[in-house]
């Protein structure tokens, strides 16, 4: 910017502006600008603090929320426990119930004890092998029949070993079939390997009493086919089932 003026000698001279206007201008800008940083910088620290609260709020309920889930866990783990020992109760009445005068206290809680764990190791419901000791002796330990096969699961010797020798257990004489453990032990084992074979529940139970040879063969005559025995085992199965409910 430039004014013109004339002195009392009329000499003309200028009056320049332009290097202040620019000086004040720069200091303008940059004042502008630093209050914009500062702006910034305030607003960054703002969001900053903002972050670290949510952070926290999170690590909290994140806390919470893992505190939470432990204790569902425990809860469960406890209501598990406590639909075990239902079961458990479930299987060690119906055992005092249908060995009353055959198997003494101490079996009783053996073949119960025993019959829980296979259960479970198997995926069996309990009434299945309770449903096969019902068919097979009546809960009778020392039963020999005339194949022979023995005690509460009826089971050939020869197949014991078989079987025993597959589940790292070994069986050096018959005696041993009339333990009330190690005779359904090999006996749920044995019928597993009928369901496996098989695929089909209705047909290994037929095997476990006519033998897999066999049961092919007549399928293979007469297709789907049932036998009394197979009846035998649905009617004490329902019996279980109806009398012992979850």
């Amino acid at each position: 910017m430039k004014f013109v003026r004339k002195n009392e000698n009329n000499i003309v001279f200028e009056i320049g502006f332009s290097r202040f206007s620019f000086t004040i201008l720069v200091i303008l800008i940059i004042l502008g600008v630093f209050l914009v940083i500062s702006e910034i910088a305030q607003r960054n620290r703002e969001i900053e603090k903002h972050r670290k609260n949510i952070e926290k709020l999170q690590n909290e309920i994140i806390e919470k929320l893992e505190i939470i889930e432990e204790k569902n866990r425990i809860i469960n783990e406890k209501d598990e426990e406590i639909e075990d020992l239902k079961e458990y109760k479930n299987i060690l009445d119906a055992v005092k119930e249908l060995s009353y005068n055959k198997i003494d206290k101490d079996d009783q809680i053996k073949l119960a004890r025993t019959i829980y764990e296979t259960s479970e190791k198997y995926r069996y419901n309990w009434r299945i092998p309770v449903a096969f000791i019902m068919t097979e002796s009546s809960f009778k330990p020392d039963i020999i029949s005339g194949d022979p096969s023995y005690g509460l699961m009826q089971i050939k010797y020869t197949t014991a070993k078989a079987v025993a020798k597959k589940i790292g257990e070994d069986v050096k004489s018959k005696k041993e079939l009339f333990d009330v453990e190690k005779n359904v032990e090999i006996g749920t084992t044995y019928l597993l390997e009928q369901i496996m074979y098989f695929k089909d529940i209705k047909k290994a139970i037929i095997a476990y009493n006519l033998g897999p040879t066999k049961t092919k063969r007549l399928e293979k005559k007469y297709g789907d086919f049932e036998t009394e025995y197979l009846k035998k085992i649905y009617k004490n199965y329902n019996y279980l089932k109806n009398k012992y409910k979850s």
